[in-house]
Order: structure tokens, then sequence, then C-alpha cells
């Protein structure tokens, strides 16, 4: 058995690459506090949202450090400075039953290539 970083937490994790263009990333709604942090390939943490700035859910488009931004979409263009990184979500589960909740709410993320336009 592996801990967990923080026992209150319920973590979930995603590694992007930027290759083939912008990543779609959202936090599915939480009724608690939660964050999203991306990372870049350096483990250099550069962005940051939480509950408290978004209400209940995140929609981020990211793309590299430099290119444009998709038209489409009502999502927060966010750039990475680097190609690859880790997007860390984390949600406040203090006990077994909210831990099984964030699990089953973990579903909803997306983290995912941005079709082609």
């Amino acid at each position: 058995s592996i801990p967990r970083p923080s026992p209150d937490f319920a973590y979930f994790a995603c590694a992007y690459d930027l290759a083939d263009g912008p990543v779609s990333l959202r936090v599915a709604p939480w009724p608690s506090y939660w964050s999203l942090s991306l990372y870049s390939a350096e483990s250099d943490n550069f962005f940051v949202v939480d509950d408290r700035e978004t209400n209940f859910d995140a929609r981020i488009t990211l793309i590299r450090a430099g290119a444009r931004a998709p038209e489409e979409g009502a999502t927060t263009v966010v750039e990475s400075p680097s190609r690859r990184g880790i997007a860390l979500i984390r949600r406040l589960a203090p006990d077994v039953a909210s831990h099984a909740a964030a699990v089953e709410a973990a579903r909803g993320d997306i983290c995912m290539p941005m079709a082609p336009a």
C-alpha cells in the first residue's frame, strides 16, 4: 500500500504532451475544495486554479508557449513552458465516503488532445 501525500485529499494526475497541438483540461465539479496545478517537464509549477477562483469546475486549453490559441471555446488559455508536463488535480476528501465520491467525480475530468481544426 502506498500512502497518499496527504490523507485528506484525493489525487488525480495526467501527463500531457503538446507535440500535436493544444490539450483540453477540465476539472469536473466538486462541492468542496479542489485545485488544478500544472507542472512543466522540469517540475516547475506554472499555473494553479482552485474552487475559490472558478466556483465549481475549471476548463483550460493548454498550449505551447508562443503558440496561437484555438479560436473556438470559452476556456482559459494557459501557455506551458515545456512541451510535456503533468496536470495534478486535488480534491478535499478526508474520509472514505468522500474519497469514493472524489474517485467518481474524477471520471468527469478531461485531459486530452484537442481535435485538429
